[in-house]
């Protein structure tokens, strides 16, 4: 008899509570029950204890409501959470990465254990002290270049006959070949003597690093994967390479954007300082690149406005076509590549040249993602963009040079004896 009295009297306070708080549309049926009790201030005490103490069996479920996920839910939930949760995890696993390396190894960083030649250092920093004197050569040309044309445009401005005004436009003109042929000379000398003197007479290929972070990492970190390589390689073991491929990939891409960030955000910028140069856009934002013409327009500002205006721009002002045009400029930079690679390796084997080249038809592939208007298009361009350069052409390049040196100075040259 108690339980029915208790369950009526249940069901009346919820059909009082139910008749003093009827809303055309049931969100949560507690937060609408406690918020008419909030309101209802002189119902007392008792009625609002009353509330909530039914307040559970107030209909939650009363709308249509998609889930967070579904195609159909009208609010685009953030997924800030899970780019948290992407970092924390990619710092874990190279954290791992460090104490596996650490744990295998120990510590690697010794400069007394490298063979380091007491000529390949004094050497080196000589050329390294002579790296400004070819721009201030440079300086000199454009300046007296300045003086003599200012001379010339001095008297044109005068009232000359048309002969003289001829000769004075041809001493104009001589002035600038001269000036084109100097720059050439000092750009030319600048490159061989510094080539020759590192190919012939500098033996380690390390001389010249600037970033000491760098050369920590390379120490540390790839030189291993890299000595484990050389069997793998000798054997064309491809399993074992791809893998070599993939683990040196992370380490190759972290020294690649540090050297990045030394040399177009910190150096750059501290020269440009010095000598008051405005314009300092070096690169823009290459690392959202849905293309590879587009990283290549982004990456390296002031060489792709150089190659753009003395390159490309003659040669289509001549009548070629633009691919032709385009091409000749990455042949242009793969030579200079295969140089800047080749030459401190002492193995001139074509890799970073094929690499260059490579890229034309990447470009190709790549170029209808740079036009479409869809997101998912531009992702697309992007991914292949980072695979293609840093998560198998870099790693792939390194570990090439680094046999060809072992091949010809290292333990692979000893095999063979």
């Amino acid at each position: 008899m108690s339980a029915s009295k208790t369950v009526t009297s249940s069901a009346s306070a919820v059909s009082t509570s139910s008749g003093r708080s009827t809303p055309s549309k049931l969100v949560n049926g507690a937060t609408r029950n406690g918020s008419a009790a909030a309101g209802n201030g002189s119902t007392g005490t008792a009625k609002g204890k009353r509330r909530s103490k039914y307040r559970h069996v107030a209909a939650y479920h009363s709308e249509l409501r998609h889930s967070s996920l579904s195609r159909e839910t009208s609010v685009v939930p953030s997924f800030l959470g899970f780019r948290n949760l992407m970092v924390i995890v990619l710092v874990a696993m190279n954290l791992r990465l460090i104490i596996e390396n650490f744990m295998k190894y120990g510590v690697l960083i010794c400069i007394k254990c490298h063979d380091y030649r007491k000529q390949d250092v004094v050497l080196g920093s000589i050329l390294f002290a002579l790296v400004p004197c070819h721009l201030f050569l440079a300086y000199i040309i454009e300046l007296v270049a300045a003086q003599q044309s200012k001379k010339t445009v001095g008297r044109q401005k005068k009232d000359l006959s048309t002969e003289e005004r001829e000769r004075e436009q041809q001493a104009f003109r001589s002035t600038w070949r001269y000036t084109a042929f100097f720059h050439t000379v000092n750009a030319t000398l600048c490159l061989a003597v510094t080539s020759f003197v590192v190919y012939f007479y500098i033996n380690h290929p390390g001389i010249g690093t600037i970033s000491v972070f760098i050369w920590l990492l390379s120490a540390q970190y790839a030189a291993p994967v890299l000595r484990n390589s050389i069997d793998k390689i000798a054997v064309m073991d491809i399993a074992s390479i791809l893998e070599r491929v993939m683990k040196l990939s992370t380490i190759s891409l972290v020294i690649w954007l540090a050297g990045f960030f030394a040399l177009f955000q910190s150096l750059l910028n501290a020269l440009a300082e010095v000598m008051r140069f405005g314009d300092r856009e070096f690169y823009t934002d290459w690392w959202n690149s849905p293309s590879l013409g587009a990283y290549w327009r982004s990456w390296n500002r002031p060489v792709y406005l150089f190659m753009k205006r003395h390159v490309f721009s003659p040669l289509v002002g001549r009548g070629w076509s633009p691919f032709a045009a385009s091409f000749m400029v990455f042949s242009l930079s793969a030579v200079l590549h295969e140089m800047l690679v080749g030459i401190p390796t002492h193995n001139l084997i074509g890799v970073a040249f094929a690499g260059m080249m490579f890229q034309l038809p990447l470009i190709a592939v790549t170029a209808p993602f740079e036009k479409v208007n869809d997101a998912l298009g531009k992702i697309v361009g992007n991914s292949i963009f980072w695979v293609s350069f840093c998560l198998v052409g870099q790693p792939l390049g390194a570990l090439l040079y680094f046999f060809a040196w072992q091949a010809k100075y290292g333990s692979v040259s000893k095999i063979h004896v």
